[in-house]
C-alpha cells in the first residue's frame, strides 16, 4: 500500500502524543531507492557537531572470530573500529543513526552479548541478507559501549537494508529490543520509528501535481507557481521534517531505470537534508552540519561518498578492492581544489 496517495486526498487531522523528546540536534537521514531493472541504492547522510574524522576501510573475516563470514566497507568515527555505517560483499547495508533515549538490553540469558559498538561489525560480517541479520539480532543482546572520546554511551537505532530491497529497523526501548519492518524504507532520529509512520498520515494531502484554480464569485484563483501538489511539506530538519520530505520525495520522484540513475537521485535526495554549518546550534553553541554523506549500490556493491568541503561525489570499487587485497584507510573528509574546467571552453562546439 503506497504510503502517499497518487492524488491530493484529504488530510487526517490526526492528534499524536510524542512519548520520546524531541530536543536533539543531531540529524542524520537514511533511505532507500529502488530502480525499474531491480536494483536497490541506499542513501545516508551523517550530520553530528563533534568533529568524526571518519575514514572508509574494507574489513576481511577475522580468523580469530568463528562467526565472520563476510568481507565488508564501513566508515569508522573517532580513530575507532566504531563502524557507523557500511555494505558488505552480500549487499547488506547497515547504518547507525542518533536515537535519544535508547537503553540497551543487560547482558545475560544465555544469550551472547555484543555491545553496540561492535554491532556494526558483527552485522556485516555475519549476515547476508535482512532476514539473517533479523535472526542474528534475535539471538543476541545489543548491551552498552562507553565511548570515551564522547564521554558517553552513545544512544543509536540501526537501519538496515539488503540487495533485495528489504528494509529493517532496530530500535532498543526500555532496556528490549524492537524489530520493525521498514515500508518506505526511510529512517531519520527521534521519536521511534513506529510514531514516524503513524505521522505519515498528517500528510496525505501531499501531491506531485499541482492544486487546480478555483473560482470565487468571477475571480480565479490560481498557485502562484509549479509544486503547489507540495504546499505544506515541513522544510525544517527536525527528525519528523526529514522523515516526511524524504519519503514525500522517494514517493513522487521519477522511478530510476538502473543502478547509475538511482545514485544521481540519492544525490538530489541527500541535497534536500544536507545542513550547513551554523544553521543548527544548540543551547551551548554546539552546530551540527552534514560532515559526510554516503550512496550504496547493493547490486553493484559500489560505495559512493562525498564530505562537507568536497561534494564532488567520489566512489570505491567493492570487488576491485577486496581482489587487490587494498588494506589502506581512507579519510572520508578530505579535501581537494576545485576541478579547473577552463580549457574546456576551448573544445565546446
Amino acid at each position: 500500500m503506497p504510503i502517499f496517495p497518487r492524488r491530493s486526498a484529504l488530510a487526517l487531522l490526526l492528534p499524536l502524543v510524542m512519548t520520546t523528546s524531541m530536543t536533539t540536534t543531531e540529524a542524520c537521514t537514511d533511505f532507500r531507492l529502488k530502480s525499474r531493472d531491480g536494483a536497490v541504492v541506499v542513501g545516508r547522510s551523517l550530520e553530528f557537531a563533534l568533529e568524526l574524522r571518519s575514514r572508509i576501510h574494507l574489513y576481511r573475516p577475522d580468523q580469530s572470530d568463528a562467526g565472520a563470514r563476510y568481507a565488508y566497507i564501513g566508515v569508522d568515527a573517532l580513530g575507532l573500529p566504531f563502524i557507523t555505517d557500511g555494505m558488505n560483499e552480500k549487499g547488506l547495508s547497515a547504518g547507525f543513526l542518533w536515537m535519544p533515549g535508547s537503553r540497551y538490553e543487560t547482558a545475560g540469558s544465555g544469550k551472547e552479548s555484543v555491545e553496540i559498538s561492535k554491532l556494526g561489525a558483527w552485522i556485516l560480517s555475519r549476515s547476508a541478507s535482512v532476514d539473517e541479520a533479523r535472526k542474528g539480532l534475535e539471538s543476541i543482546s545489543v548491551t552498552d559501549s562507553f565511548i570515551e572520546e564522547m564521554k558517553m554511551v552513545p544512544p543509536l537505532h540501526l537501519s538496515l537494508h539488503d540487495a533485495s530491497g528489504e528494509s529493517l529497523v532496530v530500535e532498543f526501548i526500555d532496556g528490549k529490543k524492537r524489530i520493525y519492518q521498514n515500508p518506505c524504507g526511510v529512517m531519520t532520529n527521534a521519536p521511534t520509528f513506529d510514531w514516524h509512520i503513524t505521522n505519515l498520515r498528517n500528510y496525505l494531502n501531499l501531491s506531485a501535481g499541482n492544486a487546480e484554480p478555483i473560482r470565487i464569485k468571477g475571480t480565479v484563483l490560481a498557485p502562484p507557481g509549479q509544486g503547489s501538489g507540495f504546499l505544506g511539506i515541513p522544510g525544517d530538519w527536525t527528525p519528523p521534517s526529514r522523515f516526511v520530505r524524504t519519503a514525500a520525495m522517494i514517493r513522487y520522484a521519477e522511478t530510476p531505470e538502473n543502478p547509475s540513475e538511482a545514485v544521481n537521485l540519492a544525490e538530489h535526495i541527500l541535497n534536500a537534508v544536507d545542513i550547513p554549518r551554523g544553521d543548527i546550534r544548540d543551547e551551548s553553541g554546539s552546530m551540527d552540519y552534514t560532515q559526510w554523506a554516503v550512496i550504496k549500490d547493493l547490486k553493484n556493491r559500489k560505495f559512493y561518498f562525498r564530505s562537507y568541503r568536497d561534494i564532488a561525489i567520489k566512489v570505491v570499487h567493492f570487488d576491485e578492492a577486496l581482489r587487490k587485497n587494498y588494506a589502506g584507510y581512507l579519510p572520508i573528509a578530505a579535501d581537494e581544489p576545485p576541478v579547473d574546467a577552463t580549457a574546456g571552453l576551448a573544445a565546446a562546439k
